[in-house]
Formats: structure tokens, C-alpha cells, sequence
């Protein structure tokens, strides 16, 4: 339900984290729990005095850092309190030591602890001391309700006890929305402890979330699920959200206007000083803890490490690493096995650790604290580090059993192939071995393969042949990896079992103890991925890089609630530069579809919006698929005029292979310090399908082009790589997972803003239409191929909604002179007559059209039905454009129509069994709720679509709709013939529908969609339609 803009409101800004372990700043000076305490009292100082200020931490604060041991997190409780903490989610890391030490420790909180779907195996109550549902008073009379979630793969880690379950997040959040909403809150917002893609069916499944702030994953991310923005800010205070929400009056009597208001920034915790008090606090616990490892022994040094050892998740569990190498060889070389061979997620921390450390029996336990895996520190530890009893304890807190095994050597390669098989995916599977040498052919499908299986011989150089598949070999793994990783469990059934009886901790104690000093290269090829190239980095000569960013605009001027508007952002770009320092680097790029689809495009065929781009100052674009809705020399002749540099690397002449003319294939930027700044851009595929690019060119592979530029660049010697992309999210995800090397994208196509990482590499939407402007700091630091750097990339951003600004004088005179000429035109042409007034909202939201039943669709499908004179009007939610809210008292002019059908459908109207059209109707559903253009708006039917019917959703009402919208009472028979009015591209251009209209009789097909909506118009001259009709029905 959307939020009236004309009613009381009131700001709230919501500062949030998520997964604390770590509580000091790491080797770079970056997190720490003190340090962020700093962070949110600087921020909280700076808010005007009106705003309500919420501060959450989204699960997993109680555990698993130097001293969750001793105390069962009663520690974290009193760090939770001095942050000023207001709200928790309970995470599934919180019941390390058990509900009751939970229960125990939630006595002292001063904060407010969610867990709704927590609750006693018995009564099915909430679990003591946690919270159900929260309502906040906010000012104007608003009300804020809360609530939270945990996941249900709780259950399966044991710690949470026999008499707690961790029943449905969909069901209990349900239920809390529902009884916020009688409650009459005006904002719903859901702390979970959910994977992302959890959190997506969460947000889809359950209307009425607004926002969702998150935990569990354990990188940044920020983007919407339909109407709902989620959140989630990494981990170990790395990061700190802030989110600022308008919060309006809910009248639930209507559809308002007015869509919900959201800006954020993502600000890095570096640099800052201590809060003295939170600092007091940590070093208490520090000295106390200290003096108890020193009692014990822990402190004693096992060894120094001569080298930096890399414990970073992204290392661990997609590469070769050396703290995975070292941990292996302790294995192979302690149980005199031929190979060791150790799973990445058993690592943690997410660290460098570096040389000179002493390796104490406290770090040990650090970075392997899981009993089942076997490395776990997500650290990298520096050279020279002295590796001591407390160190061991802290990198292997967890008694880690091991096994020696007797198997076949070719049943070991297909373990390894297994847990290969993922890269280069993030995977807690991915292996570390000892004893082996292995080149991995990631470029044989459907399932990559081991092109060499080698034994490796030290000083780690390879042998010359592959081991034969029937030799016998003995391996020293983890218990974890022997049972509880699925791909190999089938395999190491038939292993033999020689010995079990040695813990993790003792061989790894064991083999610093003699080894004294260790050192290790950050990569001895242990495993080479065929394709692969290691990024490699060295933190020398920086440079600060500002990126401005923005992607796929249509509409020039702002919405009917004063946002976008592109002189509006003409301004914010001018602003923002005036505040950056003079020492950055700045960027401004406009990320596909700039040419075309305003109200102006059918005349200049773009040209108008060339000048627009220059007059904003636009370094770099790439191109659109519908920047080529004119063809292919109509694009180029708007290139010619342009000042900005427009990327293309894989849209190419199919005679020649040749890029297209006017664009660029990569660039390099020369920055600050003698950096340079590598860029490329591609293409979505898709378009070849679109027919608009015409014979002569074709859009080749984004993936085998961007392979060929990020080796391009990184040949010329380039610091940083940025990809310009115009692919959906799913396709950018696969680019960063399969092209090693890309370090930023920017992309567009989806018109939603969001932000994540994959991988290592930062991946960056802004939505549509100059809504949004996206500012990315990045340091941009020398790069050293020789040696790994301490200094991870470094990223802050912050998303700014283009809301209330002035326009940019300049900007607003050019695009007024041009609205000016195409008014008259309009005029001459007719265009401006006013066929009907609407005297309700009429939702043409991109998120309704394309999910669920609104009235818009409703409204051209009546159009089609009742002009045509057929049984039933069918349109697909992608026809209609524009993507706004239509506000009641609008006049609909012709204008008005041409702008949300702007493509001249083609209507047919087919001779149909009902059969065949209940089938068409379920395959243009099956999508729902995901977001999809095939989605079905109907006349003259009432269907009730059922979603529990697996493994197809099934139609389980099929009746007839009589007006005034009342359905039959009986269903339609299969065998009774309709008349259906549909589009030409829904009846053949829809793949899943093809077969289903394969049995209809078309019996006329010569009128365009556009006219019949006008002649609709004409005879109304008012129209008025509610919400929801309830002709599509969605049995959840």
C-alpha cells in the first residue's frame, strides 16, 4: 500500500550493521566496535533535530570473537548497550553456546531483541527474552513496526538445543505484518538473519514489508525486491548504513502518489579515533582475557610467520591461498599421508595476517573456531607475525577432527573436481591441498574437468606425469569434508578409513612448533585454473577516484511527485562536484539507454538527448538496447555530435568483426600519482533478439569480450578495471564471476537501484530516469604483480534521490525549447485533445504491471475486449511504458497515450478452446511474484491462481467476469470456443504461450493497440477504476 505525499510525515533515519566477531581494527585500521561508536555519535550529531534516529544491529552480535569462550558473549551484551544499539535480530551464530547462555546473556540488554519466528518446540511461544513485534511513536502522530526473523537453517547446527525451533520466516512474518497493520503503523520494517535470496522471497511472498535490514550474508548489499528496499551492511563493523526514510501518513482508503522516499550512504569505519568509553570497555575484557591466556600458556609462540598469509574469505573460498596451503601441509606432513586436503570455509576472521606475526595457540583458534570445517580466519596475517599458543587457540578454538584415508587416486580427482566445480564461485567447499599439483579446465562444459593431476614435489615444483587412476594414495582430510560436504560423500564411501583419532588443533600446533618459522608465497600453484588470471596488488601510489553514476533515462522532466528530472540532475552533479576535494579524480557515467523513449524521440530520433548528455557533462556511457530503436545509422549519426566517449566492445559488423563505428572498444584514464584507469563496456545479447540493431550488426558474447578487454587492460599496465554494462543483474553476476579481474560495475538495464558484491567486485545499478545518482569513493592503489597487497580495494558510496532541487538554468532552457517545439507539433497534430479524464489513480508502475493485477492493465484490456467485441481482452504488463503513477483528475490525451503504448502493437482477435486459453493464462503466470513483462492483465475473466500446486502453479478458477466485476458462479468449460483480443506478441512472441495458441483460429488482425485505447477513451470520457478488481487471484 503506497503512502499519501498530501498527509503528516515525518523523517527517520535508520543507522544499521550486521555480524560483529571482530571487535578491534584489523592491520589496515579498518572496523572496530569502538571505533564505530565514534562513527555513530559523529552522524547522529550532524542529523537535523526533527529526525527519529533508529540504530540496528541485524544478528550474530554475541559470539565468536577472542572472547566469547569464557564468557558466553555476556561481553558483546555490554558492547551492544555502549553502542546505543536500539534494536537486534537474533542470528544463528547467537545460540553458539545454547538458548539458555542466550537467555542469560539478553537479561543484561538495554536494547530490544527480535526473534519472531523463535519459538519453544512445546508451546510454541516466543522464546524468553526475545521480542515479537515493536511499535515506535515517531512524530506527527506516525508509527513505525517492527519485527524479525531468523533462518530456519538454525535448526540444523545443533547449538539451538532440543527445545527451540526456528520455525517459518514466511509465516511468522505474515503474521506480523498483519497484526502491525491492524495496529495501523504506517511503516513496516523486518530485521533478518536471512541469505539474501531468502530475503527476496521474504520480500516478495509478504506484501506490506517497506524495508528489510539484513544479516547473515556477510557482504554489503543494497536493492529493491519489488517495492521493498533491503539492506544488508557486511560485517565486523566494516561498514555502517545509514538509510534515510520520509515516513508518510498510510491512508488506506486509496492509492496515493506518492511512492515511499529512501536515500542512502555506505560509509567505511577507517581511520577514526576511539570512543573512550566503548574503548575502556574492550580493554578490560583485552587485559583480563590476556592475563588468563598468559596463566594458561596461550600466549607461548609456536612460530613467526616470514610472510603475509592470506585468511580473506574471497581467497579462501575461490582461489589458492597460503594460509589454506599451510594448514594443508600441517595435515599431509603431521599424518605422513601423500596428500593433505582441507575445505576454504573453515577459515575465518576475513583478514590479511601479517608477516612478523607470532602465530600464538589463541590465533590458532582465531581462524579455526568450527568444529566441523577445518579453516576458518577470513584474515590475512602479515609477515613476521609470531604464531603463539593463543594465536593456535584462536584460529582453532574447536576440537577439528581428521582422518587419514586409503583411497583410489581416482576417486580423489573426482572429489576435487566436485569441489571445484563451483569456481570461480564464492564457496565455503572450495579445497586447499598439500602433496598435489592440479590444472583445472574451467572451459570444458556443462562440467569442468582436472587437465592435470600431478604430485607435487617439493620445493613445490609439479611432476612430469598424472597420477595413474588405480594408484593408492593416502589423504589426510577433515571429518567434515569426508561426510558432510554432499558432493563427495558418494566418493568417500568407498575410501578406507586408516586413522581418526587426531585433532585439527594438535597437528597445526604440532607442525609450528617444529617448524619454527614458516613462509609462504601467495601462490605456488598448487592449483592453476586454465583461463585464470590472480589479481595482485600492492599498496604504493593511490588515488582517489569519485564516480558519478546513472543509467537508463527516458523522462526529462520530474515526476508527478517532484522527482528525477534530468536539468534537476544537472544541478545535483554540479553540487556534488563543488564538495569533492580537489585531488579526486572524477567520473560521470551514464550506464545504456540515453537516446531514446522520451516524449521527444519519435521526432529527432535522439538527437535532442546528445545535447542533453553533453550539457550534464557525461565523461562515458555505453551503449543500450534501445538505443538502437531506430537502427543502427541513426544511432551513429547521433554519435557524431556527441562529447563523451561511448563504449560498445561487443557490438560488432558481422561482415568484418569490426566494432561499430562511433563507439569504443577500451580506454584508458590516466589518474593522479601515475595511475591509470582501465574501462570497457557490453552489451546484453537479448538485443539481437529485438530486430531494432538491424542486418548489419549482431551482439556478440559479453563474456568472451569482456575476457578480451580485461586482458587488454591489464597488459597495458592499468591500476583498476570498470566495466560499463546494460545487462540484467543475473548476467552481471555471471560476468564477475567468470571475468577475474574486473574491479567495478556499472550497470544499467534493470531499472531498480542496487548494489552488491560478487566476488570481489563491486557491482553498482542506479535505477531509471535521473531518480537516483550514485557517488562511488574508490582509492585506487598501484598495482604490484609480484606480491599480494595488505590493502584491500577501498569503497565508500551513497545513493542520492533527485528530489527538491532546482534546475540547471542551461539544462532547463534546452530541454524547454524543445519541449516547446514538440508542444506545437502536438498541438497541430491533435495530439493535445483530451480523450477522457481519469477520476482515480492509475498505477503504471513497472513493479505492478509486471506482478500482480492493476488497474491500468486492467483498463487496456477492457479497451481490447470491448472494442473488438471479443470474449476476453489479454495484454502482457510489458507492453505498457512509462513506469509511473497517473494521478486521478489527469487528462489523457493523445500524447498521454502514446507515451504508455509507445510501440504500435499489433491486435488479433483468435478463436480459442478454453482449454488452450487456461493453459496460455498459466504459462504467463507461472513467473509470479517474480517481476516479469509476460505478466497477464485480463477482461471478461475471473481466474484464482494457485501456488500451491507444485511442481506447475495451476489455474483453479476459470470463470467469466460480468460487469460490474462479479464473477459467474460456474467455471468455463474446456470446450467452449472464445473470442480473445490479445497482441500479436503475446499470442507469438511469448515462448511459454507458443504452444497453447498453436490451436487458435485467428479471425482478424488489423488494428493497432494505440487506436483502439483512443477510441476506448473517446466514448468514456471518463474513466474509474479501483485498485483491484480481484480478476486475478493469487491463492498464496
Amino acid at each position: 500500500m503506497e503512502r499519501s505525499g498530501t498527509s503528516s510525515s515525518t523523517q527517520l533515519v535508520v543507522l544499521t550493521l550486521n555480524d560483529v566477531y571482530e571487535l578491534f581494527p584489523n592491520v589496515n585500521q579498518v572496523e572496530g566496535v569502538a571505533e564505530m561508536a565514534t562513527m555513530l555519535r559523529s552522524v547522529k550529531a550532524t542529523l537535523p533535530p526533527e529526525a527519529h534516529v533508529l540504530v540496528t544491529l541485524n544478528g550474530d552480535f554475541l559470539w565468536r570473537c577472542v572472547y566469547d569462550r569464557r564468557d558466553k558473549g555476556v561481553h558483546m551484551v555490554d558492547v551492544v548497550n555502549a553502542l546505543g544499539i536500539d534494536f537486534v535480530v537474533v542470528g544463528n551464530h547467537d545460540f553458539d553456546f545454547g538458548s539458555h547462555a542466550t537467555e542469560e546473556c539478553l537479561k543484561r540488554a538495554a536494547f530490544t531483541t527480535f526473534g519472531s519466528n523463535v519459538r519453544q518446540q512445546d508451546t510454541h511461544q516466543i522464546m524468553s527474552g526475545l521480542t515479537d513485534t515493536a511499535v515506535v511513536n515517531l512524530p506527527n502522530g506516525l508509527r513505525l513496526g517492527l519485527f524479525g526473523v531468523s533462518t530456519t537453517e538454525t535448526n540444523k547446527e545443533d547449538n539451538i538445543g532440543a527445545d527451540l525451533v526456528v520455525e517459518s520466516e514466511i509465516a511468522h512474518a505474515q503474521r506480523c505484518v498483519q497484526q502491525l497493520t491492524d495496529h495501523g503503523v504506517d511503516c513496516v520494517v523486518a530485521l533478518t538473519h536471512l541469505t539474501e535470496a531468502e530475503d527476496r522471497v521474504l520480500a516478495r511472498t509478504v506484501p506490506g514489508i517497506d524495508v528489510i535490514l539484513g544479516g547473515h550474508d556477510h557482504e554489503p548489499m543494497t536493492f529493491f525486491e519489488g517495492s521493498t528496499l533491503v539492506h544488508k551492511s557486511g560485517q565486523d563493523a566494516l561498514w555502517l548504513r545509514r538509510i534515510d526514510m520520509i515516513v508518510t501518513k498510510k491512508d488506506r482508503s486509496a492509492l496515493s502518489i506518492e511512492p515511499p522516499t529512501f536515500q542512502w550512504q555506505m560509509m567505511r569505519n577507517h581511520g577514526l579515533a576511539p570512543d573512550r568509553q566503548c574503548l575502556e570497555l574492550l580493554q578490560a575484557y583485552d587485559a583480563k582475557v590476556a592475563e588468563e591466556d598468559k596463566e594458561l600458556g596461550l600466549m607461548e609462540c609456536l612460530a613467526i610467520t616470514k610472510t603475509l598469509l592470506d585468511g580473506s574469505r574471497h581467497s579462501c573460498r575461490t582461489q589458492e591461498c597460503n594460509l589454506g596451503n599451510l594448514v594443508a601441509d600441517a595435515l599431509r606432513l603431521e599424518l605422513g599421508a601423500d596428500v593433505g586436503l582441507i575445505n576454504g570455509g573453515c577459515i575465518k576472521g576475513e583478514t590479511l595476517h601479517p608477516a612478523g606475526l607470532e602465530l600464538t595457540k589463541r590465533w590458532l583458534h582465531g581462524i579455526l573456531p568450527i568444529p566441523n570445517p577445518i579453516v576458518v580466519s577470513e584474515t590475512m596475517y602479515p609477515a613476521g607475525l609470531e604464531l603463539t599458543k593463543r594465536w593456535l587457540l584462536g584460529v582453532l578454538p574447536f576440537p577439528n577432527y581428521t582422518v587419514m584415508l586409503r583411497m583410489r587416486a581416482g576417486d580423489l580427482r573426482t572429489v576435487i573436481e566436485a569441489l571445484l566445480d563451483h569456481y570461480p564461485t564464492q564457496t565455503t567447499s572450495h579445497p586447499h591441498v598439500s602433496g598435489l599439483h592440479i590444472v583445472f579446465d574451467t572451459t570444458t562444459t556443462p562440467r569442468h574437468k582436472i587437465a592435470a593431476f600431478r604430485r607435487q614435489l617439493e620445493p613445490w615444483s609439479p611432476s612430469q606425469c598424472d597420477i595413474d587412476d588405480n594408484e593408492m594414495l593416502t589423504v589426510a582430510t577433515s571429518s567434515y569434508l569426508m561426510s558432510g560436504v554432499r558432493c563427495c560423500q558418494a566418493v568417500f564411501a568407498n575410501a578406507e578409513v586408516v586413522r581418526d583419532d587426531a585433532l585439527m588443533i594438535d597437528l597445526v600446533e604440532s607442525f609450528l612448533r617444529k617448524q619454527k618459522e614458516v613462509a609462504y608465497a601467495a601462490n605456488e600453484g598448487r592449483i592453476i585454473y586454465k583461463e585464470c588470471r590472480v589479481k595482485m596488488e600492492h599498496p604504493a601510489q593511490q588515488a582517489h577516484v569519485v564516480v558519478l553514476t546513472l543509467n537508463d533515462v527516458y523522462e526529462l522532466f520530474p515526476n508527478a511527485s517532484q522527482v528525477g528530472g534530468v536539468a534537476e540532475m544537472a544541478t545535483l552533479l554540479r553540487t556534488v562536484r563543488a564538495t569533492l576535494p580537489p585531488e579526486a579524480h572524477v567520473l560521470v557515467t551514464l550506464n545504456g539507454d540515453f537516446l531514446w523513449r522520451s516524449k521527444y524521440d519519435r521526432r529527432d530520433k535522439g538527437a535532442h538527448m546528445v545535447d542533453v548528455l553533453n550539457a550534464l557533462g557525461i565523461d562515458v556511457v555505453v551503449i543500450g538496447n534501445h538505443d538502437f530503436d531506430f537502427g543502427q545509422r541513426t544511432t551513429q549519426e547521433c554519435l557524431e555530435r556527441a562529447a563523451f566517449t561511448t563504449l560498445g566492445s561487443n557490438v560488432r559488423q558481422k561482415a568484418t568483426g569490426q566494432i561499430m563505428s562511433g563507439l569504443t572498444d577500451t580506454a584508458v584514464v590516466n589518474l593522479p600519482n601515475g595511475l591509470q584507469l582501465g574501462l570497457f563496456g557490453v552489451l546484453t545479447t537479448e538485443t539481437n533478439k529485438e530486430g531494432n540493431i538491424g542486418a548489419d550488426l549482431v551482439v556478440e558474447s559479453e563474456i568472451a569480450h569482456a575476457q578480451r578487454c580485461v586482458q587488454q587492460l591489464t597488459d597495458h599496465g592499468v591500476d583498476c578495471v570498470v566495466a560499463l554494462t546494460h545487462l540484467k543483474a543475473a548476467e552481471d553476476r555471471v560476468l564477475a564471476r567468470t571475468v577475474p579481474g574486473i574491479d567495478v560495475i556499472l550497470g544499467g538495464h534493470d531499472h531498480e537501484p542496487m548494489t552488491f558484491f560478487e566476488g570481489s567486485t563491486l557491482v553498482h545499478k542506479s535505477g531509471q530516469d535521473a531518480l537516483w545518482l550514485r557517488r562511488i569513493d574508490m582509492i585506487v592503489t598501484k598495482k604490484d604483480r609480484s606480491a599480494l597487497s595488505i590493502e584491500p580495494p577501498t569503497f565508500q558510496w551513497q545513493m542520492m534521490r533527485n528530489h527538491g532541487l532546482a534546475p540547471d538554468r542551461q539544462c532547463l532552457e534546452l530541454l524547454q525549447a524543445y519541449d516547446a517545439k514538440v508542444a506545437e507539433e502536438d498541438k497541430e497534430l491533435g495530439l493535445m485533445e483530451c480523450l477522457a479524464i481519469t477520476k482515480t489513480l492509475l498505477d503504471g508502475s513497472r513493479h505492478s504491471c509486471r506482478t500482480q493485477e492493476c488497474n491500468l492493465g486492467n483498463l487496456v484490456a477492457d479497451a481490447l475486449r470491448l472494442e473488438l467485441g471479443a470474449d476476453v481482452g489479454l495484454i502482457n504488463g510489458g507492453c505498457i511504458k512509462g513506469e509511473t503513477l497517473h494521478p486521478a483528475g489527469l487528462e489523457l490525451t493523445k500524447r498521454w497515450l502514446h507515451g504508455i503504448l509507445p510501440i504500435p502493437n499489433p491486435i488479433v482477435v483468435l478463436r480459442i478452446p478454453a482449454f488452450h486459453l487456461r493453459a496460455a493464462l498459466e504459462a504467463l503466470l507461472d513467473h509470479y511474484p517474480a517481476q516479469n513483462a509476460a505478466h497477464p492483465h485480463v477482461s471478461g475473466l475471473h481466474v484464482v491462481f494457485d501456488l500451491g500446486t507444485p511442481p506447475r502453479h495451476e489455474i483453479t478458477a476459470f470463470r467469466r467476469q460480468i460487469e460490474p466485476w462479479s464473477p459467474s458462479q460456474d467455471n468455463i468449460d474446456d470446450n467452449e470456443v472464445l473470442t480473445v483480443a490479445t497482441s500479436k506478441l503475446v499470442m507469438a512472441g511469448v515462448p511459454c504461450c507458443q504452444a497453447a495458441f498453436a490451436h487458435a483460429e485467428v479471425i482478424r488482425d488489423d488494428a493497432l493497440m494505440t487506436g483502439i485505447v483512443e477510441s476506448f477513451l473517446r466514448k468514456r470520457g471518463q474513466v474509474a477504476y479501483a485498485a483491484n478488481e480481484g480478476r486475478v487471484i493469487y491463492k498464496e
